[in-house]
């Protein structure tokens, strides 16, 4: 049974209350902004939750992250998107000192699918991503040419889904016995 709550990830004593009782956490949190924005929601909010589930004896812990974790450990702290690649990495390394054999991490790139903006509608994103990442990853030659544009080729070949980051967090962390695990694009398609 899933059970969506609205909160403050900053709020302490909001996180033990709800975290109380539960047998798994999933954090998708992450943001765009200035750097430091970034190092806080994509960093500090999951480490703060994968900490808060670890003292409430939360079973497995599963976290969205990026397919560009590890690759940009020497990003410039200047650059644009470092503190979303740079927290995104150290929540990686909270959970899995948290949970050192029961989560999952995920790491796609683009996630597309369709993206409701409430009033506004929906915007189909798997019109974007669907047809980048089949030529990114099924064309042979022109698609290993693609793969090695850095950050761009990465991201490209790594587009998948909602539904498979769904599928795939969820079977995971329904394995038994549990294990951590990080799942890349081709772990998280099949």
């Amino acid at each position: 049974k899933v059970e969506w709550l609205a909160g403050d990830i900053f709020d302490s004593a909001r996180r033990e209350e709800v975290f109380e009782g539960v047998d798994c956490i999933v954090s998708t949190i992450g943001a765009f902004g200035s750097n430091e924005f970034m190092e806080k929601i994509c960093g500090d909010a999951t480490i703060q939750a994968a900490e808060t589930a670890a003292s409430k004896n939360v079973s497995k812990f599963g976290f969205i992250s990026s397919a560009q974790v590890g690759k940009l450990d020497n990003m410039s702290p200047s650059l644009p998107m470092q503190g979303y690649f740079h927290g995104k990495s150290r929540a990686e390394d909270a959970i899995k000192q948290a949970f050192p054999d029961s989560h999952v991490i995920l790491r796609p790139g683009f996630i597309y699918g369709p993206r409701m903006l409430g009033p506004l509608g929906t915007v189909p994103l798997q019109l974007i991503g669907a047809p980048i990442n089949f030529v990114a990853t099924q064309l042979g030659p022109v698609s290993n040419l693609i793969q090695a544009i850095p950050f761009a080729g990465t991201e490209c070949a790594s587009m998948v889904p909602v539904n498979a980051v769904a599928q795939a967090t969820v079977d995971t962390l329904l394995d038994e016995p549990p294990k951590g695990r990080v799942l890349f694009a081709k772990d998280i398609r099949k």
